[in-house]
């Protein structure tokens, strides 16, 4: 597949994106040197608070589909009138905001909640919560996936890819 797409600045950019996971991960891998994967990983791992899975009285996704964890929780056998759906939030800050309102108009006064995130969203939901929602006590977690893995995932699920480098300028 050939990308196209507006550079700005008077330029059209053209790059290969292949559509295969493992051929997408190494064009990604062959546009980053050695030191810039590294440093790549570092970051993604700081992003990660690595406080796993315990038992907290809500669980919130911020940044996801509303819809899709609904259906996830009823698959995982979660009551339909045990789920309450927030489903206007635009950013993290708003997804605590209103699932926070959500609660308390359902007369809902948690004292922990369990944050469930994508890995580069953890540190951020973490401390938005902490710092919106500072009277409960926040765990967050997300799936455990490497920067590998997770590149893995945006090149098979036909997501955006990040930007390719250019390889030709018209």
């Amino acid at each position: 597949m050939v990308a196209v797409w507006d550079g700005g600045h008077g330029g059209t950019h053209l790059a290969y994106v292949p559509r295969d996971p493992e051929e997408y991960e190494s064009a990604v891998k062959r546009q980053l040197t050695d030191a810039q994967w590294h440093d790549a990983e570092l970051v993604w791992d700081f992003h990660q608070v690595h406080h796993g899975i315990s038992a907290c009285e809500v669980a919130i996704a911020p940044g996801g589909s509303a819809v899709h964890f609904r259906e996830r929780a009823l698959e995982l056998g979660v009551p339909d009138a045990a789920i309450l759906v927030e489903p206007e939030a635009a950013n993290t800050g708003a997804n605590i905001t209103l699932s926070r309102d959500v609660l308390t108009a359902a007369g809902l006064a948690p004292g922990s909640v369990l944050l469930i995130s994508m890995p580069y969203m953890e540190r951020r939901a973490f401390a938005t919560c902490r710092r919106l929602w500072p009277e409960v006590e926040v765990t967050c977690t997300s799936a455990p996936l490497t920067l590998e893995e997770y590149v893995k995932t945006i090149g098979a699920a036909g997501t955006r890819p990040p930007p390719p480098r250019p390889v030709a300028r018209r």
